[in-house]
């Protein structure tokens, strides 16, 4: 977009519209992508604690690549997390796909979307892999509202025990 004077609505370089009142509107759609594959030895997520799909959510962080930055940026920290860094608070649809195996069979993981480190409770899903060595893919989306500054990461929790798993590949999108 060329910044100028259209039809007396002023248009910045980002394609936001100020009009009379100094309101901002945004013409483009704000996106964020990070992303992670290796289906090698892919990275092992270590837990602690046995949850309840509530409690001991662990932050589901391979070394991940940015690949769409348009309103958000990866925190500084290329981990899973995508940061709002746009200036409107607006309602995003969020999307993750990650591909596990668990370390042993049987395990009843719990993965969900958070917003600044806390699970949303519409997006949870659970997932359970039967056979040792059988790898799984989970698909999670939700609605969330997000405001300059909040960041989105992907988080699992293990129901059944204290048992970790591997991630082979992890995708985390935000639109909106």
């Amino acid at each position: 977009m060329i910044p100028g004077i259209y039809n007396n609505i002023q248009i910045d370089a980002s394609g936001k519209v100020i009009s009379s009142g100094n309101q901002s509107y945004a013409f483009t759609q704000e996106n964020g992508q990070v992303s992670y594959f290796n289906i090698g030895t892919g990275t092992l997520i270590s837990i602690t604690s046995a949850g309840d799909g509530t409690s001991n959510f662990v932050h589901i962080n391979p070394i991940t690549s940015l690949s769409l930055d348009s309103g958000f940026d990866n925190s500084g920290a290329n981990d899973g997390s995508l940061a709002y860094i746009g200036l409107r608070t607006a309602t995003f649809y969020i999307s993750a796909t990650v591909s596990y195996k668990p370390v042993t069979a049987n395990n009843v993981f719990v993965f969900a979307i958070a917003k600044n480190g806390t699970a949303t409770t519409s997006s949870k899903v659970i997932s359970s892999v039967p056979i040792l060595g059988e790898m799984n893919a989970v698909s999670i989306v939700d609605l969330i509202q997000l405001t300059t500054g909040d960041i989105v990461t992907l988080l699992v929790s293990n129901y059944t025990s204290t048992d970790d798993l591997t991630v082979f590949s992890l995708n985390l999108t935000v639109h909106g």
